[in-house]
């Protein structure tokens, strides 16, 4: 089993990928993405999806999580978002 099937199992987070596993002195780093190629409106009851992208961060954004065999583990992400017309 590759490495990073076995943290796509271990994390389980909805709707990503695993696309790296980067075991850094005292941490460990794992880079997830979208499985999805259309973003979805976050507001509840909305429905709006689309495909273009409103903006794009230049570093990817970090998060912390449970630490996995006493060493911390960060997930990181490049985040994208949407402009959805029903807001106000």
């Amino acid at each position: 089993m590759r490495v990073t099937t076995a943290f796509n199992r271990l994390l389980g987070l909805a709707a990503t990928w695993v696309q790296a596993v980067a075991f850094e002195p005292g941490r460990v780093v794992v880079t997830v993405r979208l499985a999805r190629r259309r973003l979805r409106c976050p507001v509840e009851g909305c429905g709006f999806s689309t495909r273009s992208v409103y903006d794009r961060r230049k570093k990817p954004s970090r998060w912390r999580h449970l630490d996995v065999c006493g060493r911390p583990l960060y997930i990181q992400a490049d985040l994208r978002r949407l402009a959805c017309p029903y807001l106000p």
